[in-house]
């Protein structure tokens, strides 16, 4: 399409030219600076990097410019300059009063206007134009070159008035394409400072979504590059989703690069896939803005989700890890409570009882039978010691309420019990529960010199909610070992504990723990 368009726009010079020398009878240089006008247009539609309908009407000025060579259509190309003046740089009027100057433009078209009043037009459509882009060079050059070419059309009607006698035609017409021609530069080089300014607009958009966002995602990038290119339906796909439309007949990826469309490659591999209009990446500046904009996001993207995946893997594995400890500890508890602990108190039923004499006299002490009694109670009370704080069975399904209520019968200090009854949970969260209850349990009998604890379970939000509070002096540390333990192993199940303890105000440990789906059901 573009050698259709390069062969036709070369046949219409080459016949303009043809015709002002032969049909019209200008010189060879006044044909060679005829036709150059309308090839500058030409070039300055190819060159510059703008969308496209801005491009089309640039080329139109250089068309219709010629085409007057061979045609009647001489006021044609300066209605559409006001169109390109007017439209600059996105291809459509930034304004309503635009608009309005497209319209009035219509009967310029058609040669309804004297001189003045296409002057005053051109005026009021440089004034009008480029407004909204953020590039010095761009916002100065519609009000520049309307202003040349309109004071040189000023000049050349009064003089024509004024002084007939001293008026050169072929000098104002000579004047009048040197300002077309610099009209024609002059949007190359604007439209060029544009593609800088937005791809400019496109890395402050980067810097935008990583200051403000957590992360560079490429779905929260999107909307910013949308933004900055003025092309709301800018899209940024990973490569991924879009992958499958891009595989040949044997099953290999063809580059979806092209107009419209950018892919962007992290190293050898492709990452994402950007979908725009044709003209919004079109500049090579802009597409390497964007490129790196989207390559940077799917980076952060990329590693935050390897962060995530070890993170959970790390916390699988303390999980695991615990689940295993408990399971160990269990299984040692079973035998010392089944095996060990039935053992000594046989072994001391066994044993004769010491007799009321020698349990007065004081050599009794060294009676080998008193000895064995005391070493076998006190065997028993270190195992008893050992196995207390440990579940006396494997929990879930709601055995915790009968483990805490005979955690509390061991207490030294009163200890009340409200298990509800739906606090039923899955064996990692309620010997979770278990735990959060022993450890603060001892610590208020140990450290807080209390008086009275209360333990409470409840369902909350779809989990457990474990409360144990005790009236003693308060102060405890949070970060001492016992606690931070507890924590972790409040973590490994997925929950959160809180401990609150002012000094002389009594402590309270709080943990909600996550209930899994079947449990939840059952």
């Amino acid at each position: 399409m573009l050698a259709a368009a390069v062969a036709a726009f070369a046949a219409l010079a080459v016949l303009a030219g043809r015709a002002d020398l032969v049909e019209l009878g200008l010189s060879p240089s006044a044909t060679v600076t005829d036709v150059t006008v309308g090839l500058a247009f030409a070039a300055a539609a190819a060159l510059s990097p703008v969308p496209t309908p801005q491009r089309l009407l640039a080329a139109s000025v250089g068309v219709a410019w010629l085409a007057a060579s061979l045609l009647p259509v001489r006021p044609l190309h300066q209605a559409l300059l006001v169109a390109v003046l007017v439209c600059f740089p996105a291809g459509r009027p930034s304004r309503r009063l635009g608009w309005l100057v497209l319209a009035l433009a219509v009967p310029l078209a058609f040669g309804w206007y004297g001189q003045p009043v296409v002057a005053a037009l051109l005026l009021v459509a440089g004034l009008t134009g480029s407004r909204a882009t953020s590039s010095r060079a761009g916002r100065w050059f519609t009000p520049t070159a309307s202003g040349v070419v309109a004071a040189v059309l000023l000049a050349s009607w009064v003089v024509s008035r004024r002084a007939p006698d001293v008026f050169d035609a072929r000098l104002s017409l000579l004047a009048y394409e040197a300002a077309l021609a610099g009209v024609a530069v002059g949007h190359l080089l604007a439209a060029r400072s544009v593609a800088v300014a937005g791809a400019r607009q496109v890395e402050g958009a980067l810097a935008r979504t990583i200051a403000l966002t957590e992360a560079g995602h490429l779905a929260a990038l999107a909307p910013l590059l949308a933004e900055a290119l003025r092309d709301p339906d800018l899209r940024v796909h990973p490569w991924d989703a879009v992958r499958s439309a891009y595989l040949g007949p044997d099953g290999t990826s063809v580059s979806p690069d092209g107009p419209g469309r950018l892919l962007v490659l992290d190293g050898a591999a492709p990452v994402a896939l950007v979908q725009a209009r044709r003209d919004a990446l079109a500049d090579p500046a802009v597409r390497d803005a964007v490129r790196d904009a989207v390559r940077l996001a799917a980076a952060q993207q990329r590693l935050q989700a390897e962060q995530e995946h070890e993170l959970a893997e790390l916390l699988a594995a303390r999980r695991r890890l615990m689940e295993a400890t408990d399971r160990q500890r269990e299984s040692v508890t079973a035998r010392l409570r089944h095996e060990v602990l039935p053992a000594l108190d046989a072994a001391l039923g066994r044993l004769p009882a010491a007799s009321t004499a020698a349990a007065g006299d004081p050599s009794a002490a060294d009676d080998p039978l008193a000895v064995v009694r005391a070493q076998l109670a006190a065997a028993s009370a270190e195992v008893i010691g050992l196995v207390e704080g440990i579940p006396p069975e494997p929990l879930g399904d709601g055995r915790l309420a009968a483990a805490l209520r005979t955690l509390a019968d061991r207490s030294l200090t009163p200890v009340s019990v409200q298990v509800a009854p739906d606090a039923r949970a899955d064996t990692v969260t309620e010997t979770a529960a278990y735990y959060v209850c022993a450890e603060a349990i001892t610590n208020a009998v140990k450290h807080a010199q209390a008086t009275a604890i209360q333990v409470a379970v409840t369902r909350a939000d779809g989990g457990l909610a474990v409360t144990v509070s005790d009236d003693g002096c308060g102060g405890a540390d949070a970060s001492g070992s016992g606690l931070r333990g507890l924590a972790d192993r409040v973590a490994a199940a997925d929950g959160q504990l809180a401990v609150v303890s002012p000094p002389g105000g009594g402590t309270t440990v709080s943990a909600r723990l996550p209930v899994s789906r079947s449990a939840a059901r059952a």
